[in-house]
């Protein structure tokens, strides 16, 4: 597919102090890193952005319905599937405490919520509001998922360290540079600007390969996960973005 200049695409991930976005320009090999406070601003910064992929749960569930995309995802990610948690049914929006999200999440599902699903919720919740009140994102903002990414990059090996170590950050950071040269220094400029308060590493390498993996996906139907149910019950669609199977340096 032939690239032009209008061409954006963005990667965000959750941190500490809202939002770390990479802004990718494929016809540049360009990537701008910056942070948010909110994933409204996050949008509002973006508008003419092709696709905004996300690290959060997009299309919750009602009732007794299962949100299948979660275990997909595990299924695909093999070693790495431990960083997937099933995410939070609709109702569990609405909680302001843990043992209420629990209680919830028991009553419409008859299962418990982990720690890391509820502390998601607040940006869930964000991600959410916006694709309710602006149904012209739908198509646009999209879930996914950065070692999922990271695995389709490496030819669907997984990655060998955690993110969370040096050897792990330092593993996907070259990986990056495969793709786009000077991913690996923009990531080091923003970490230099920031506070680990605001935003960790791993946070950094999630916003860009998710900026990447899009780019490389460009739009192409096949590059999803999905379940039977195409929407929820409030529209929003469920499926998980993710790009080609590629090894080091390749591009679609």
């Amino acid at each position: 597919m032939q690239e032009t200049l209008a061409e954006l695409y963005v990667g965000a991930d959750g941190c500490r102090a809202g939002w770390a976005a990479a802004l990718l320009q494929p016809a540049l090999r360009s990537v701008r890193l910056w942070m948010v406070p909110s994933f409204r601003q996050l949008v509002e910064d973006v508008p003419a952005a092709a696709e905004v992929w996300v690290d959060i749960p997009i299309g919750l569930t009602g009732s007794g319905a299962t949100r299948r995309l979660d275990e997909a995802m595990r299924a695909s990610l093999k070693e790495r599937k431990s960083s997937v948690f099933p995410a939070p049914c609709r109702a569990a929006l609405a909680a302001q405490t843990y043992p209420q999200a629990r209680e919830l999440e028991q009553l419409h599902h008859a299962r418990s919520l982990s720690a890391q699903a509820y502390h998601l919720i607040p940006k869930i919740r964000e991600v959410d509001e916006l694709l309710q009140n602006q149904p012209a994102w739908r198509a646009r903002v999209l879930e996914s998922h950065p070692e999922l990414c990271f695995q389709r990059l490496n030819g669907d090996q997984p990655l060998r360290h955690s993110k969370k170590y040096p050897a792990g950050w330092q593993e996907r950071a070259e990986l990056l540079e495969c793709y786009l040269k000077g991913s690996r220094e923009a990531a080091l400029d923003l970490l230099a600007n920031t506070r680990r308060a605001q935003v960790q590493p791993d946070d950094v390498l999630d916003a860009l390969v998710l900026a990447v993996a899009a780019w490389l996906n460009r739009g192409e139907e096949g590059g999803y996960l999905r379940q039977k149910e195409s929407q929820d019950a409030a529209g929003i669609p469920l499926r998980i973005a993710c790009p080609p199977l590629l090894r080091c340096g390749e591009t679609a």
